[in-house]
């Protein structure tokens, strides 16, 4: 190794040190540069557009799952400015839940996160809540959009009638 005498080679200096491979960043990195890779903030403008793409949550709500306001929203989404630290791990929560729910595509998801779920509460209040959501959660939102499609298929109102017939039944007597 350069500037070494020659006493260090790789493998010695992998060992020397708190040096780890993390699979996360596929690489050798000391300890503490791999921690600090790994917790390096989430990407705040991806994971809001994941957001609002898969669940369909608008400016609002996403300022209050977060606990700022609608301008801070829009600062992070812009990359204007970044999430606080002790917002990072919330991020990666919603992260996670916006890629899972990506595979559920669900049809018209601002509307189902609203809707009653499982036990009474929508996805909307339970994210507001900060309680954890589960895929138990998504599948229901995926059953109720099936079943709201399939009702939004079915014609409406029954078979049509001859016109002589509502004539008839809505004429007014003459004479």
């Amino acid at each position: 190794m350069p500037g070494t005498g020659g006493d260090a080679d790789a493998h010695y200096l992998i060992h020397k040190g708190n040096w780890v491979y993390d699979e996360a960043i596929e690489c050798w990195a000391p300890q503490g540069v791999a921690d600090a890779i790994a917790n390096e903030a989430p990407d705040a403008p991806r994971v809001l557009a994941a957001l609002r793409e898969s669940l369909g949550l608008s400016i609002t709500d996403l300022a209050r799952v977060f606990d700022v306001s609608r301008p801070t929203i829009y600062a992070w989404m812009k990359g204007e400015t970044e999430p606080r630290a002790e917002l990072w791990p919330r991020l990666r929560e919603m992260e996670q839940l916006a890629s899972l729910a990506q595979q559920y595509s669900l049809s018209r998801p601002a509307r189902l996160v609203r809707r009653p779920a499982l036990d009474g509460t929508s996805l909307l209040e339970r994210l507001q809540a900060g309680q954890e959501i589960g895929e138990e959660h998504l599948q229901a939102l995926a059953d109720l959009s099936r079943y709201e499609e399939t009702q939004r298929a079915k014609p409406r109102g029954g078979a049509a009638r001859p016109a002589e017939d509502v004539a008839a039944e809505y004429a007014r007597p003459t004479g």
